[in-house]
């Protein structure tokens, strides 16, 4: 968890249903507020486990195996 529990009720009262929201359903306005909360509040050991999330998954993926199948 990147937020703590007294830094995700404050995002909740600035953006309203971020509880029940998924990502995709998140307006480019809530998503600056998150960034911006993120880059203000979050501690840098918690910032750490998001840096370099992309090649991390990335690398978890190309050493995986599909088996493409037609029907």
């Amino acid at each position: 968890r990147v937020f703590s529990t007294k830094q995700r009720s404050i995002l909740e009262h600035e953006i309203t249903a971020i509880r029940k929201a998924k990502p995709r359903d998140l307006k480019i306005d809530q998503w600056l507020i998150l960034f911006e909360s993120f880059q203000n509040y979050v501690a840098e050991d918690k910032k750490n486990l998001v840096r370099g999330a992309e090649k991390r998954l990335k690398d978890q993926q190309r050493v995986l195996h599909k088996q493409h199948r037609t029907r």
